[in-house]
């Protein structure tokens, strides 16, 4: 219940809250992933694609109910919202890396904190096609419609949090940023300096 609370104020805040606010400095060296990524392009495709969805079945549905054609457009609307927050987010919440640890986002939804320490490889991430199987034991902080650059292959895994607060141990984390070659550099002094070297 209090993930759907926390979700639900996250989307309120992404979407109506921020439109006015600069991006604020984070602690730590920040790197941004929206920029070349599909973020925009899926806003705004899906938003008019769930408006026209949503004008046409709400005509649509009252003439079978009334309350059912609001509901749906209820939903509809949520939906916009929805998509207004994960961009908005993409652009307020960078990766992070801080006192030894890399932060990896994708919007305010996917989220991992992963020590320096415990990073065994960092090389270039496969390619997953559409409709193609994430393993459970990566954390895929790429939208789906995004190719992902860069694979972190963990020495230990890393429990995230799943579904209704589930854990879930992720053995590797896939992800892309709009600068990768800064981040590279600044992610290998880190486990340089991380594992004492």
């Amino acid at each position: 219940m209090s993930s759907i609370v926390s979700d639900v104020r996250h989307l309120i805040y992404y979407s109506i809250m921020i439109w006015m606010k600069k991006p604020g400095k984070e602690r730590g060296e920040a790197f941004s992933y929206h920029q070349h990524s599909q973020f925009k392009t899926m806003a705004i495709f899906l938003s008019i694609l769930l408006i026209i969805e949503g004008v046409l079945f709400h005509f649509l549905v009252q003439l079978w109910s009334e309350l059912a054609a609001w509901i749906l457009s209820a939903i509809n609307i949520y939906g916009l919202f929805y998509l207004m927050a994960l961009y908005k987010s993409a652009k307020y919440l960078p990766h992070l890396v801080v006192d030894n640890r890399i932060i990896i986002r994708c919007g305010y939804q996917n989220r991992i904190e992963v020590p320096l320490n415990n990073v065994a490889v960092i090389q270039k991430a496969k390619e997953i096609s559409m409709g193609e199987k994430i393993p459970k034991d990566m954390h895929y902080a790429v939208i789906i419609c995004d190719s992902p650059q860069y694979e972190i292959v963990l020495k230990e895994p890393i429990e995230t949090k799943g579904l209704f607060g589930r854990t879930i141990p992720k053995r590797s984390v896939v992800f892309r940023c709009d600068n990768p070659e800064a981040l590279l550099l600044k992610l290998n002094q880190g486990i340089q300096h991380a594992n004492g070297g």
